[in-house]
C-alpha cells in the first residue's frame, strides 16, 4: 500500500477519535464504554497503520511520534484490560488533534475548521 493512501486512512481515523470526543470531558468519555472502545479502537487502527509505512517516509517525516504511535497500538493489542483510560484520555484530547494537522500538513490538505 502506497505510504499517500495509508495516510490518508490514518486522517480518516485520526478525525474520527477527534470527531466522536468534541466536546466531552474526561467523565463523559470513560462513562460512556462504547465512545471508549469506538476511540481505542481507531487509535490501534492507526498504530496498525504506522507500521505499513516506508521507513524512509517515516524517516523524511520525523515530525511524527511513528514510534510511539506503534507502540500505543502493542499496548492496546496485547493489554487492553490493562490500558490506562487516562493516558487515552490524554492522547485523544491533546496529541490526535495534533496529529490530524500534521497529516493534514504531510498531504498537503488544508486544515480542518474547528479542529484545534
Amino acid at each position: 500500500m502506497r505510504d499517500d493512501i495509508i495516510l490518508g486512512k490514518m486522517l480518516h481515523y485520526a478525525e474520527k477519535v477527534c470527531a466522536y470526543s468534541a466536546g466531552l470531558s474526561y467523565e463523559d468519555f470513560r462513562a460512556n464504554d462504547m465512545l471508549v472502545e469506538a476511540c481505542v479502537f481507531n487509535l490501534g487502527q492507526i498504530g496498525e497503520l504506522t507500521a505499513k509505512l516506508g521507513v524512509d517516509f517515516k524517516k523524511k517525516h520525523q515530525e511524527v511520534a511513528w514510534a510511539q504511535i506503534y507502540g500505543l497500538r502493542n499496548r492496546i493489542v496485547h493489554d487492553y484490560e490493562g490500558v490506562n483510560l487516562c493516558l487515552i484520555w490524554e492522547i485523544i484530547s491533546e496529541d490526535m488533534p495534533e496529529l490530524s494537522r500534521a497529516l493534514r500538513a504531510i498531504k498537503g490538505i488544508e486544515p480542518r475548521s474547528g479542529v484545534s
